[in-house]
């Protein structure tokens, strides 16, 4: 047996008193509700701004995001984007990375901060401070040796000449002390033996002395190249895996460690940041540049990545919401007119909704001010949610065939379902505020606008539509459409109330049973469409280079401090690699300065001369000075072995024929002059005496790796899968152990996840509590609460369910489905109760205007959800796939609680026929004492209630219940 209705509630009163207004003067009305239309849709047009980034999404206020925006007070907010040559070799991208790097500086108004390369010419020329400090002391006793090779050259250009200088020299060394004459005759024995060993054909063992006199330790590429390769070592290319290229020693283009891609950095230059789609005209123009010189260079494949790249994919595929939007309003059209048998009333229940979407837009501007990313669908989600019409307008069709007047039958279903309709409204809407209670500004914004939305559907409904019928309907010649009747298909079910009961446990348990195979995606990436090209090149970025666009970031105050944080980042087991720019200069630059500047004075000194005399004067040029020398030494007794020695050579010179002497004296200084001459070349190169500092690196460099207020910055890449939950816990924690400060992408998301899934579910809390507190004032029973929300629990319970057996996971953008179904899901259970509520006598199955209203409704719920799923981005697949599969158990739950609702009906009319008193008594005894005119008439006196149906009021004879109630059963079933 129902429960009997309580009094006319301030719901039921509410709608009556909208519909009786909208329905004194319907043009009025209309003129009235278009009119705020047109203003509303004016006004959205105009004032709604578009906030497409992630980080819109996020609390201001809250600490984590806090450090982002003090990062980006610093820094700036722009991010890197990547451009990705993919090839067979460096040789083969070298010239397309050359290429494009001109073609995106030709074009300054998009592209700022180019990074085609590692531009060293400048610390090249400081090269002396990149050696280690060993080998920078070394180079000091190798200068003095390359002093003595560089006096001994001017033997090979001109031997005559240097002999005549030594012999003059000599001749002065009078009372000199010991050391100087010592040093004197060394130089004096290895001219000698150097003149010797060229007569004797013994040039090339000459020249290795010469070389390892001249550079020993340092190799063949002499101090530069050391120096050079040591600044080159602290490279900070992306990912620190950079190549040399074949046209410039200083100039490092960036490969990957395979030699499979090359790597261009650039940053947009920053546009309003208001419209929809953010750097929409940057990308355009990046892709076109790309796909022009892709043209001339087929061999390799072009494209672009980075979070700016990103972003702008994931908003182009989420602008097809408004194709949703149209696709969601076709399909509920062709529900509307499957529903009702025409297209009549789904025409007007259309216009009523658009107008309601239209009063949201107005909502919007003067409340929100803008969109997101998850409010931007708020057009197919209203269409999905808010056809509170479709009750309205089957209950008016079964009431106008029983009343006279078309106002009558509006003002009849106003009183009838308009509470109903109300509280599934209000129910929805407190489901969304709920979310405005929230730190996750994301899920407070979409409360606010989906909420108040779903207000001004049921408003729209309770005024426009009223009124249109009004006018439609007033001709009582016009053909009215017959709501389609769908009780004969579910009559079979409800003849087995044990049957489908049991069914609506068993299936809600097993179903269930899959909640321990759900889980949740935190990868962003799988949120884009598939086969996206940009998120192609990220996976490659990450796969060939550990470059990713997400890393961590730690602001420091000084070099040194980013140098120490460098190595505890380093000694992480999720760390991968550390980028920052303050190692490319030496932390000991300044008390090297003193002695790098003795060097370089040192060899400015020495200058090797290797031009001389013609080779035709140079024999009798040497000859003269072998007979001087002879001369001299055979003065002196001691010098007589040296003297028959210059005979020697003398003798030695005069029979070489001419020809194979020039050959002889010719070699030796070409050779030396191609060693020797690239050692000073390359020395005096990196002999800037100046100090290296970080004002010569590329402008494009510093500019990302130190602030505004010359604060450095250090970034940190994970190691392994970023996005598997346990390593991004794992890599944020161990970040923050060395820097409780640090920021950045990574921890962004790692924080944002924890906040948004906190904020659904305290959403979900705060929507179950008003929804009960809504429901217990419309009923003002827990029972009927309680059974309003049968469909619910079990519709959410095989929801999650299916999910985990059909592996769909959760993710950022379908968690919203937590609190969304709980605002959705009770609207059908609140109208199968509310009907059970006003049936008399025994309950036997919901009335064929409800049961048609609930499945048209939820369809059309369906179907506007279910529209998501055509858009290409996979975050609003996945929601229109969960939301619908969620309206689809809610469905067959509520379809399922007549079941339910049959037994309890049975269990109470066999209690009260078995006491032989039921409600029909009971309302017969209170309208005979409290609420009976005293004998007096007094005004005081309590009325009964005179809009009571009398059929209400029925004594049964408490003698023969079961006569009454088989009489009950017969009239429950003729009606």
């Amino acid at each position: 047996m129902s429960q009997i209705p309580g009094r006319e509630s301030v719901l039921d009163k509410l709608s009556v008193f909208l519909v009786r207004t909208a329905i004194i003067n319907p043009v009025v009305t209309l003129i009235v509700g278009f009119g705020c239309m047109i203003a509303a849709a004016v006004s959205g047009y105009h004032f709604i701004q578009f906030h497409t980034s992630r980080a819109d999404l996020l609390n201001p206020h809250s600490e984590y995001h806090q450090r982002w925006l003090r990062y980006v007070g610093e820094f700036g907010d722009q991010e890197d984007v990547y451009v990705v040559v993919e090839g067979d070799s460096p040789r083969e991208i070298e010239p397309v990375l050359v290429e494009l790097a001109d073609a995106l500086r030709s074009q300054p108004q998009h592209f700022q901060h180019i990074l085609e390369g590692f531009d060293a010419e400048r610390l090249a020329a400081k090269g002396l401070y990149y050696l280690p400090r060993a080998e920078l002391e070394a180079l000091a006793t190798q200068l003095d040796r390359l002093e003595a090779a560089a006096a001994q050259t001017k033997l090979l250009a001109d031997p005559g000449e240097y002999l005549h200088r030594l012999l003059e020299q000599g001749k002065v060394l009078s009372g000199a002390d010991q050391s100087r004459v010592d040093a004197y005759w060394h130089d004096v024995e290895n001219a000698f033996a150097l003149t010797a060993a060229i007569l004797a054909g013994k040039g090339e063992a000459v020249l290795g002395q010469l070389r390892s006199e001249a550079t020993p330790g340092l190799g063949a590429e002499g101090a530069f190249a050391a120096a050079a390769e040591e600044a080159r070592g602290a490279d900070p290319g992306p990912g620190g895996k950079s190549a040399a290229t074949a046209d410039s020693r200083n100039q490092r283009r960036f490969f990957s460690p395979d030699g499979k891609l090359g790597l261009i950095v650039l940053r947009f230059v920053p546009d309003s940041g208001t419209q929809f789609t953010r750097f929409a005209e940057k990308v355009a123009a990046l892709r076109e540049t790309l796909q022009a010189v892709q043209q001339r260079h087929p061999n390799v494949h072009l494209g672009t990545t980075g979070l700016p790249v990103l972003e702008f994919d994931e908003m182009q595929a989420s602008s097809s919401s408004g194709i949703a939007a149209g696709a969601a309003l076709l399909g509920v059209i062709l529900v509307f007119t499957a529903g009702f048998g025409g297209f009549r009333y789904p025409a007007m229940i259309t216009l009523s909704l658009i107008t309601a979407v239209a009063w949201t837009c107005g909502y919007i501007a003067f409340t929100v001010g803008h969109l997101n990313i998850l409010t931007s669908a708020f057009g197919a989600m209203l269409i999905g949610l808010g056809d509170y019409g479709v009750h309205f307008v089957a209950h008016y069709l079964t009431v106008r065939r029983e009343t006279r007047g078309t106002r009558a039958a509006l003002l009849k279903t106003a009183a009838t379902v308009g509470g109903g309709i109300a509280t599934g409204a209000l129910t929805t809407a407190a489901a969304f505020f709920a979310g405005a209670l929230t730190d996750f500004l994301g899920v407070a914004e979409l409360g606010i606008v989906a909420g108040g939305g779903i207000l001004f559907c049921w408003l729209a409904d309770m005024t426009v539509l009223p009124a249109v019928i009004c006018l439609v309907d007033r001709k009582p010649t016009v053909r009215r459409a017959s709501l389609v009747d769908l009780s004969p298909w579910f009559r079979p079910l409800h003849g087995l109330p044990r049957a489908g009961s049991l069914a609506l446990v068993l299936a809600t348990v097993v179903l269930a049973c899959g909640l321990a195979l759900l889980r949740y995606d935190y990868n962003l990436l799988n949120l884009q469409p598939q086969g996206l090209p940009s998120v192609e090149f990220q996976n490659k970025l990450v796969e060939h280079m550990s470059r990713s666009s997400y890393f961590a970031l730690s602001v420091t105050d000084t070099p040194e401090v980013a140098l120490a944080r460098k190595e505890q980042f380093l000694r992480l087991p999720t760390v991968d690699h550390v980028e920052e720019i303050v190692s490319l200069i030496p932390p000991d630059a300044a008390e090297r300065e003193p002695f790098v500047r003795g060097l370089i004075e040192r060899l400015k000194r020495i200058k090797p001369d290797l031009s001389g005399a013609s080779l035709a004067t140079l024999p009798a040029r040497l000859d003269a000075a072998f007979s001087e020398w002879y001369a001299a030494a055979s003065q002196v007794p001691a010098l007589a072995d040296f003297a028959r020695g210059i005979a020697e050579l003398q003798t030695l010179l005069r029979q070489i024929p001419p020809e194979a002497l020039a050959e002889r004296f010719s070699a030796a200084p070409r050779a030396l002059e191609a060693t020797l001459g690239s050692q000073f070349s390359a020395l005096q190169k990196a002999a800037d005496p100046e100090p290296p500092t970080l004002d010569d690196l590329p402008e494009s460099l510093r500019v990302r790796f130190i602030g505004r207020s010359g604060r450095h910055l250090v970034q940190v890449y994970c190691k392994g899968d970023f996005w598997d939950p346990q390593v991004m816990r794992q890599f944020v924690s161990e970040v923050r152990s060395v820097d409780p400060e640090a920021t950045g992408n990574p921890i962004q998301i790692y924080e944002a996840a924890r906040q948004m899934n906190r904020a659904y579910i305290e959403a979900t809390f705060y929507a179950l509590a008003a929804i009960v507190l809504v429901l217990y004032l419309d009923f003002r029973s827990f029972r009927d609460v309680g059974l309003s929300l049968i469909p619910l629990v079990c519709g959410l319970a095989a929801l999650f369910g299916l999910m985990g057996y059909l592996e769909i996971p959760l993710n950022p953008a379908n968690m919203i489905t937590l609190p969304l179904i709980l605002g959705i899901g009770v609207d059908d259970g609140v109208h199968i109760t509310h009907d059970y509520r006003r049936q008399k006598g025994r309950y036997l199955a919901p009335q064929p205007s409800t049961l048609t209203a609930v499945i048209v409704n939820t369809l059309t719920t369906m179907v506007g959800f279910g529209a998501l799923m055509l858009s290409p981005h996979q975050g609003l697949q996945s929601l229109g796939r969960v939301l619908t599969l969620g309206m689809a158990t809610c469905l067959t739950a509520a379809l399922l609680l007549p079941s339910v609702l049959r037994v309890l009906s049975d269990r109470q009319s066999t209690a009260e026929d078995a006491s032989g008193e039921g409600p029909a008594e009971i309302e017969t005894v209170l309208d005979q004492t409290l609420f009976r005119r005293p004998a007096g008439g007094g005004e005081s006196a309590a009325e009964p209630p005179t809009q009571e149906p009398a059929e209400r009021v029925t004594v049964r004879r408490a003698g023969a219940p079961s006569t009454l109630a088989a009489r009950d059963r017969s009239e429950r079933a003729a009606a």
